[in-house]
């Protein structure tokens, strides 16, 4: 197998080598700061039976059965407002399937967003410890200022929220390309300006993503849907689990941009569900 692989890389003829290799071989960069060498997806099935041999990749390996472990019992939390209160489930309130996919998307959105964004900042401030530290109370932070505001808003909520959810979207491909030249511009900055130049960035994004889950909910209070606040909670809960876990996959296959990419689509259909969401039962 070794004269194999060096006669064809003296002869230039790597392309069947390369593709051919069952380990991910692709360059790293910044947008995919990972060690190469990972099973490829397609390839993890042909492994199953010989899972013995892999010494070094069942980190990746467990985040697809953390995946599909998280996918089950997310659907099965789904399913318990089905089982223990079918009445409201059954009934012939409108805009069930809106509830679902509304929450599915904030749920989701909102943890790929901080994981992807964590691995963006470690670039700024070069230490993973400080990076999750100053990230996710930031965003808890600034997405609960975003939250308190959703008040103000809220008699005019289909007009606010056609306005906000593209914000939304666009401020998060924004804070990808921002912080992916964030780290040239600060490297040789003092650490606290940076982090201080780290939120401000981050601030924007936060604010306008804490806004759909309180007008989700207060949505749902306004339209006598009481009985799905339940329901809507797990939801958002169990997809925020799976993002937790999808994140790193996507990152390493295709890049944290696309992580945050899908984040920011996330956040765009929300637009289409929250209107479903609000259509009242007739009288």
């Amino acid at each position: 197998l070794y004269k194999l692989a060096a006669h064809a890389l003296l002869a230039e003829k790597t392309d069947p080598l390369l593709g051919g290799y069952i380990f991910d071989n692709r360059a790293l960069t910044d947008d995919r700061p990972y060690l190469a060498g990972y099973v490829r997806p397609a390839d993890i099935p042909r492994f199953l039976p010989l899972l013995e041999t892999i010494n070094d990749e069942w980190g990746y390996l467990l985040l697809w059965a953390t995946l599909l472990l998280a996918l089950v019992f997310g659907l099965l939390l789904m399913l318990f407002p089905v089982v223990f209160g079918w009445r409201a489930v059954f009934s012939r309130t409108k805009g069930k399937m809106g509830i679902v996919i509304y929450f599915i998307c904030l749920g989701l959105g909102y943890i790929l967003v901080e994981i992807a964004l964590i691995a963006k900042l470690v670039q700024v401030l070069g230490n993973p410890t400080v990076s999750v530290a100053v990230l996710i109370p930031g965003m808890l932070v600034f997405s609960g200022i975003g939250s308190w505001f959703s008040d103000r808003v809220k008699p005019n909520a289909d007009r606010a929220m056609a306005v906000i959810l593209p914000l939304a979207g666009i401020s998060i491909v924004f804070s990808a390309w921002g912080f992916s030249h964030l780290a040239g511009l600060v490297g040789a900055w003092p650490y606290g300006l940076k982090i201080l130049v780290s939120l401000m960035l981050l601030f924007p994004m936060a604010f306008l993503m804490g806004f759909p889950f309180a007008l989700g909910m207060s949505s749902l209070a306004d339209r006598g849907k009481n009985a799905f606040f339940i329901w809507a909670w797990g939801i958002n809960g169990s997809f925020s689990v799976v993002g937790s876990v999808l994140a790193p996959i996507l990152a390493v296959l295709f890049g944290l941009k696309a992580v945050l990419i899908l984040a920011a689509g996330c956040y765009l259909l929300a637009l289409p569900s929250f209107y479903w969401l609000r259509v009242r039962d007739q009288a």
